[in-house]
């Protein structure tokens, strides 16, 4: 009697669980996929032997980075992909149409869990260096001939923090790559939703690139970000040649920092506190100016759960944001994309090269109990005379996995931009765009210091322009193809004008169109 009393005690008290996962996690998708829509790219996936595995056993963090290099200057992209605890990292060549596992030799690979990485020429020796964050500190790899010889950074950290984001800039515009380093609190002091105890919070560290020795600028450029944060990029927000800062602070507002020669401003936030957690980047109206996306944890978390600590005056905010670059540091909030749940990384790039820059997101959370339940499927938006339209299923992106971040390259040198998609605690996901007949034009820079701010611009053959800017970093923890790919439509360009920050500008005349201009 008494066992039968405790199953139906059981199933009763699951019954319950079930409809409070209904109630208060797991929340209404609230957009309707595009069942047909004529200008949306069709994705094909393609095999790629790795599956992240995720273990607490190192108080390590759940995520895991990823970045585009070139190690050997052959011009073709290689893909480095960091492992869990003592899992190795891989890295990644598309060969014959097959992706092989190349990181045997390179001396890449770390036993401590991978978090974000970037890739950068630091030493001006044209080898592609490499710069990873992981639980156990931070290492720059010097590319020597592709192989790989590790430094970790000499860094003060308290215990309870851990840097798991990386980014490159040369704010100073000194011709060396700087490193902007996020931080975070340890997972096993962290407490979540609380916006105003400074002991939960990290303050994110800037290094200067003395010609190869990092020195702690942070308090010195007076870009001090004391909250934990995943992704910042450095961009040039006005197009004076000087890289600005954004950072995606959780827990707290969106940073934006204007660069004034060299010094850091701290400008008015343009968002409420959220859970700010991706950050793309890409001139969404064709304006000139860089804009901005951010992802938020949207409504899978019901705001009586999400406040917090906030104060009363202290607007919680937790929509994705789509911020519009006035071009003097204030945004133009609008066409917010739908209120569609928990995100992370976040990616702006023209997938279908129509001229028009889409966005492209990773969702779910792996502690998040409603996730266990009901994963969604991270998000595909195509833009479409200034909406977002929503093609995730028609595309063949739908993920249902614990989403971390797109990553982006044009893997099969055809123009259209190929994506992967980085999951935590499984599979890595690679996807071929089938293009289309839209045209294209590619350009690539010098992955270096140099270039690093430069603003692209190109003129069709219409007299209509589109501008682009090489930085590093977007995403989540994530850093893309250094490739510049042109969406031109059915038109043909014209001209291609590249200014950078040192003051050298070049202008490219007699273009083709689906044709690859190298610039060095």
């Amino acid at each position: 009697m008494i066992k039968k009393i405790l199953g139906i005690a059981g199933i009763v008290l699951i019954v319950i669980l079930a409809i409070l996962v209904n109630l208060f996690l797991i929340q209404p998708i609230e957009v309707e996929e595009s069942k047909n829509f004529p200008t949306s790219p069709i994705f094909k996936e393609i095999p790629i032997n790795f599956n992240h595995r995720f273990t607490a056993e190192d108080n390590s963090k759940p995520f895991l980075g990823g970045a585009i290099i070139d190690i050997n200057g052959d011009s073709r992209q290689e893909i480095f992909i960091g492992g869990g605890y003592q899992q190795d990292d891989a890295l990644f060549s598309f060969m014959d149409g097959e992706f092989i596992n190349i990181i045997n030799g390179t001396g890449l690979s770390n036993p401590s869990a991978t978090y974000g990485a970037v890739s950068i020429d630091l030493d001006h020796d044209q080898d592609i260096d490499l710069i990873v964050a992981r639980n156990d500190g931070v290492y720059v790899y010097e590319n020597e001939d592709s192989k790989f010889l590790s430094k970790k950074l000499n860094l003060t950290l308290p215990q309870e923090q851990v840097v798991i984001g990386v980014s490159a800039g040369d704010f100073n515009k000194d011709n060396y790559p700087d490193l902007y380093l996020n931080t975070f609190i340890r997972p096993k002091y962290f407490k979540p939703a609380t916006f105003n105890d400074p002991s939960n919070a990290a303050q994110d560290i800037l290094l200067i690139n003395d010609q190869g020795k990092f020195i702690d600028a942070t308090e010195e450029s007076m870009a001090v970000v004391k909250q934990n944060s995943f992704t910042a990029v450095f961009v040039d927000l006005n197009n004076d040649s000087w890289q600005d800062l954004v950072v995606a602070t959780n827990t707290g507002t969106v940073r934006i920092f204007k660069n004034v020669g060299g010094k850091f401003v701290v400008k008015k936030d343009p968002t409420g506190y959220g859970f700010w957690m991706g950050l793309g980047v890409g001139d969404l109206n064709n304006d000139g100016y860089q804009d901005l996306v951010l992802t938020n944890s949207g409504n899978t978390i019901k705001s009586i759960f999400a406040k917090g600590d906030l104060r009363n005056y202290q607007l919680l905010d937790t929509k994705w944001a789509v911020l519009f670059n006035n071009g003097d540091f204030t945004f133009e909030r609008k066409n917010d994309l739908p209120n569609l749940g928990f995100s992370w990384g976040i990616v702006a790039e023209d997938l279908n090269l129509d001229g028009k820059e889409d966005i492209l997101l990773s969702q779910n959370y792996i502690k998040w109990l409603a996730h266990r339940f009901k994963k969604l499927p991270g998000r595909l938006f195509i833009q479409d005379n200034g909406n977002f339209v929503a093609a995730t299923e028609l595309s063949g992106l739908s993920n249902p996995y614990y989403g971390q971040s797109p990553l982006l390259v044009d893997i099969n040198n055809d123009g259209y931009q190929d994506v992967l998609l980085l999951n935590i605690n499984g599979p890595l996901r690679a996807f071929l765009n089938n293009g289309g007949e839209n045209h294209y034009l590619k350009v690539i820079l010098e992955d270096s210091a140099e270039s690093l701010g430069a603003i692209l611009t190109l003129t069709k053959k219409d007299g209509s322009k589109l501008t682009k800017q090489y930085f590093t970093s977007e995403g989540y923890m994530t850093d893309p193809s250094p490739e510049i790919i042109f969406g031109l439509g059915q038109e043909e360009p014209e001209s291609l004008t590249i200014k950078w920050p040192s003051g050298r500008d070049k202008t490219v005349d007699n273009l083709e169109v689906d044709s690859v201009v190298v610039v060095g």
